[in-house]
């Protein structure tokens, strides 16, 4: 069977994207240097949402919300969006953690939400608030981000290429054997279902 009877799964692909947006974050808030460019974010948020629209097209619902709202709110934060904007988000991913929880994603799935949650919250917050300590706590939470959006579709590759490479050919029935011609007749044979991709 060719790897084109297999729908593409763009999770991996969503989460080093995540992955990439997150370390120059992490490492630039530790260091109190800023934030990354306005054009790197608004660029990584595009690529999030192109991600977004394959998860939809693969019938992914999950990966299709999840990554249309990191894709969005990556892409407004290099648009120059406000801190109430960013503490909105960070509430909606605190939902979308709940809505991972309940639906029983795995683990580091919600995780991810839960640090990109608390990303955009502590953007927010230091704003509303104030102090010189916010950018220990966004660097730290962004270098969480990164080392699960980073490890976690390692694991995640290897995984389906071993369920790939059990399944076994269909055999036909005995009754659709040929022995004058030594073929199968396939006839009679049914149509096998196309694999799906769950995110």
């Amino acid at each position: 069977m060719s790897e084109t009877d297999y729908k593409i799964d763009p999770t991996a692909f969503g989460l080093f994207l995540v992955a990439i947006v997150s370390l120059p974050l992490a490492i630039m808030q530790l260091k109190d240097e800023g934030v990354p460019t306005r054009e790197f974010f608004t660029l990584m948020g595009i690529l999030i949402l192109v991600v977004s629209y394959i998860a939809y097209r693969n019938g992914s619902n999950f990966g299709f919300i999840v990554f249309g709202l990191v894709g969005a709110a990556v892409t407004l934060t290099g648009l120059g969006m406000g801190e109430w904007e960013c503490i909105t988000f960070g509430i909606v991913f605190l939902m979308a953690l709940i809505w991972s929880a309940l639906i029983k994603t795995p683990e580091t799935l919600t995780f991810i939400c839960l640090t990109t949650a608390l990303i955009f919250l502590t953007v927010g917050l230091s704003t509303v608030i104030g102090g010189d300590y916010w950018h220990w706590i966004i660097g730290i939470v962004s270098l969480a981000n990164f080392l699960l959006t980073s490890i976690w579709p390692t694991p995640l590759r290897w995984t389906e290429r071993s369920q790939l490479s059990e399944r076994k050919p269909i055999i036909p029935a005995e009754d659709h054997y040929t022995p004058a011609g030594k073929q199968f007749d396939f006839s009679h044979a049914g149509s096998s279902c196309v694999n799906h991709m769950v995110f």
